[in-house]
């Protein structure tokens, strides 16, 4: 047998070892799936790395992407949270249905910006949130999201 063959047959076996060591530890650790969607399914590390729903203006991101992985976010982490930041005011209802559903509507806090039509003199808001009353966050953080977020408004062509 040439030393070529010989080499060729040790790295096939050194292949197939790695592999059923892998697929052994693999299945030792293998995590809770947390959410499943269209065939595809997610671990909670997977989950919480971040996500990317693209679409069309009333394609269905919302209905189709965002709601149905929130209600198993939801179901199967039962003490989860997290940040819905929506700029239409509209998922307000959508979530606070979901969180009624499975309990957690004590949970929710809505904070709110002063309706145009409304006097600040009269107008209260239920919730509030000082993003700057964490002393713990050097105030060069808030400065740098500051600059960034107004140099990125600029670059954007919106300087009013």
């Amino acid at each position: 047998m040439s030393a070529t063959v010989c080499c060729a047959i040790v790295g096939v076996l050194w292949l197939v070892a790695l592999s059923i060591v892998i697929s052994h530890l693999s299945r030792r650790r293998k995590e809770r799936v947390v959410i499943r969607l269209g065939g595809f399914k997610w671990t909670r590390a997977d989950f919480c790395r971040g996500w990317l729903i693209t679409g069309d203006t009333g394609s269905g991101k919302t209905r189709s992407g965002i709601t149905p992985l929130l209600f198993q976010v939801f179901q199967n982490e039962p003490t989860w949270g997290g940040l819905c930041i929506d700029d239409k005011g509209l998922y307000w209802e959508t979530l606070s249905e979901m969180a009624r559903h499975f309990g957690r509507e004590d949970d929710l806090i809505l904070l709110q910006v002063r309706p145009d039509d409304r006097p600040a003199s009269t107008w209260q808001p239920r919730h509030t949130y000082n993003l700057t009353s964490d002393r713990s966050i050097p105030y060069n953080t808030f400065a740098k999201a500051v600059v960034d977020t107004a140099s990125s408004l600029g670059q954007a062509g919106d300087k009013g």
